[in-house]
């Protein structure tokens, strides 16, 4: 079979070479200049880092599987992750242990004991399709009281949300609370990192693929799916028409809405079109010197304007960017209709709305000083995350459309889970098992 794949992120990539290994005829289609998707990266001190921070979870095995696999396994390491909160008083805590929570003195003792066990045991105690239709804050609030949620949850809801944040459904925060318990060791979280970057398992993917027969066209965006409104027949990029037997398209939603036409079913085109995607601002800072002592600071102020600080040389050394130390800001915001600040997050100058994020640098660190800053380097994305509401378990598409031989894979197709790496393969896999039986001779 002549398969093609649009869209070059992990979950393409590796639909292309599970595709490729049964002996398919796959071709790839990516409109960047390699693969990699939302893990592209810059360099800095010579060193490629990531522009959207990206991590890995020790339970993460489908990620682990694939370093492991081609060859990668040797620079990955594992650290100590360092957490804390910068709460509603302005005084940044740690909150890396158990220990730290039972000290968290914004939250009262019982209300810390309460959230501690909360953060541990709820995820083996619900599963996530009893709470589909409950709003994380609502269930933050039965689960571990009224004070501890608005002192973190809360905060933390509203700086990844933003507007949208009382819709978010219970089970996105039931996964963040499974994901960081099944990461923890003897009470601490332990975190992995390719050292050099993550571009050097991208890079190895890319020369698997190739090796295994996978035709790699870059820069190379598909303008057209082209189908009949029952079968696809092929792709239509600015090289031409490429005739294949299935197309699989891991490339955002409303992207791939705009390749349809009017034959395919108008119920799919409307389900489709319901879709919507968070953007994310999320600026690099190098500096001469440390700003805190930890590596995710979890902003619950929100009189400061972005919702992530990630200090990455708190994981990595700063000798492996020649010195500099690397900073992360970010911030998650709805599409430009849902009111000004995201219009203006959306469509505004990004060297002014990242200086009014600088401003804010002090908070963190009373003797910051902008002299400390030695390149900033913004970037600005609009389809970083799907957003998620009450009842989202009911809404995930399936890998199959009405359209035979036409398939779709995306980040939305992940929830509870948030999208990741090792959600992006495993999606691939489940992709690639459910074509089987139509990819037969």
């Amino acid at each position: 079979m002549r398969v093609g794949v649009l869209g070059g992120g992990i979950t393409g990539a590796v639909i292309a070479k599970r595709l490729a290994e049964q002996g398919h005829e796959v071709l790839l289609y990516e409109a960047g200049p390699e693969i990699g998707g939302l893990v592209a990266s810059h360099t800095v001190g010579g060193t490629d880092l990531e522009i959207y921070y990206h991590h890995i979870f020790t339970h993460e095995t489908s990620i682990i599987d694939l370093i492991t696999e081609l060859g990668v396994d040797k620079d990955l390491e594992w650290i100590d992750s360092s957490v804390s909160v910068l709460s509603a008083d302005g005084v940044l805590r740690s909150f890396s242990t158990p220990k730290d929570i039972l000290v968290f003195r914004p939250i009262p003792f019982f209300s810390r004991i309460r959230m501690g066990a909360a953060g541990v045991l709820a995820p083996y105690l619900f599963r996530w399709q009893q709470l589909d239709h409950t709003p994380a804050v609502t269930w933050a609030r039965k689960l571990m009281g009224k004070k501890a949620a608005e002192e973190i949850w809360d905060p933390m809801l509203r700086a990844k949300w933003g507007e949208l944040h009382t819709e978010v459904p219970a089970p996105w925060l039931w996964a963040r609370m499974r994901q960081r318990s099944r990461s923890r060791g003897k009470g601490k979280e332990k975190l992995g990192y390719i050292r050099g970057g993550f571009r050097k398992l991208y890079l190895a993917l890319q020369n698997d693929l190739e090796a295994k027969g996978v035709k790699l066209h870059f820069d190379q965006p598909v303008q057209r799916v082209l189908t009949d409104g029952i079968k696809v027949h092929g792709v239509q990029t600015s090289a031409g028409i490429e005739e294949l037997d299935h197309v699989v398209s891991t490339i955002p939603i409303p992207r791939l809405t705009s390749l349809l036409d009017e034959k395919v079913p108008a119920s799919y085109r409307e389900r489709l079109a319901q879709t919507e995607y968070m953007w994310v601002i999320c600026v690099i800072l190098t500096l001469d010197r440390q700003l805190t002592p930890y590596y995710w600071v979890n902003v619950a102020d929100r009189s400061i304007p972005f919702g992530a600080f990630i200090e990455h040389t708190n994981l990595i050394p700063p000798s492996d960017y020649d010195g500099n130390h690397v900073v992360y800001l970010g911030r998650y915001f709805p599409p430009a209709r849902y009111g000004e600040e995201a219009e203006r997050l959306a469509q505004g100058n990004l060297n002014e709305i990242v200086g009014e994020w600088i401003e804010h640098l002090s908070r963190f660190n009373p003797d910051f000083d902008p002299t400390w800053i030695k390149k900033v380097i913004p970037f600005r994305t609009q389809f970083a995350a799907p957003v998620v509401r009450a009842g989202q378990g009911n809404r995930i598409l399936p890998f199959a459309t009405p359209v035979d031989g036409l398939w779709v894979a995306t980040m939305t197709q992940i929830y509870p889970d948030d999208r990741g790496q090792s959600e992006g393969i495993h999606l691939a896999e489940r992709c690639v098992q459910a074509m089987e039986p139509r990819l037969l001779p």
